[in-house]
């Protein structure tokens, strides 16, 4: 479980709470939608087996000798948010080992987003839209402003005012006065630009560097 600090969380929970068994059913009268319990009418499958199993289903189970199935599972990484790591990290490799199937390799763990430093909910109506903010700011200036400042350990923060701040230093100014140095006359005189051509060495030389930023990644949060 990564990060480091969601594997510490889930490791206490493991180690210093009394964990009971997990009843896989409920009552109907409790919970009278959801699948039926085979041959017993009276329970329900418990809402948490019946949705992760989904995760197994588009990967090809029960057919588990196919190939496309041999091919995705296990996945090498599965991405949760952290208010349900007890659910991914605890009941979902116990129903895994149960069937007698491999967990997830990796279970990376992100934080979730606030807005002005608060939650995030309909209720509020503080909803981020990013098909909208997208269009204000460009697809490509939000994108950098989520990579910018979200973390997988800890929240990170929107604000309509910092995204601006840092579009407008960053990439507008900063960046933008690097581009038109290196483009300017003085440089250039021509002001010839190559052409961009598609480059299968270029492309492979990029992909095979990706294991190198993956292990790289791992040793700054391991």
């Amino acid at each position: 479980v990564k990060p480091k600090k969601f594997h510490k969380i889930l490791l206490d929970a493991v180690t210093k709470e009394n964990l009971p068994d997990v009843s896989v059913s409920r009552p109907c009268t409790r919970v009278h939608w959801g699948i039926k319990v085979p041959d017993d009418e009276t329970q329900t499958v418990y809402v948490w087996l019946d949705a992760l199993v989904n995760y197994l289903t588009v990967a090809g189970y029960p057919s588990i000798e196919d190939e496309k199935f041999k091919r995705i599972w296990p996945p090498d990484v599965q991405v949760i948010g952290k208010d349900i790591l007890k659910f991914h990290g605890i009941y979902w490799p116990a129903f895994l080992m149960a069937a007698d199937l491999e967990p997830p390799k990796t279970i990376l763990c992100h934080s979730h987003w606030t807005v002005d430093d608060q939650k995030m909910s309909k209720s509020k109506n503080n909803v981020v839209c990013p098909i909208q903010t997208s269009e204000t700011y460009t697809t490509d200036g939000l994108r950098y402003f989520l990579l910018r400042e979200g973390v997988a350990h800890s929240d990170g923060n929107y604000s309509e005012e910092k995204l601006r701040r840092i579009l407008n230093s960053e990439l507008a100014d900063t960046l933008g006065n690097l581009l038109n140095r290196c483009c300017g006359a003085t440089v250039n005189p021509g002001q010839i630009f190559p052409a961009v051509a598609e480059d299968a060495t270029i492309n492979e030389a990029f992909l095979s560097r990706i294991p190198v930023a993956q292990k790289l990644t791992e040793s700054l949060t391991s």
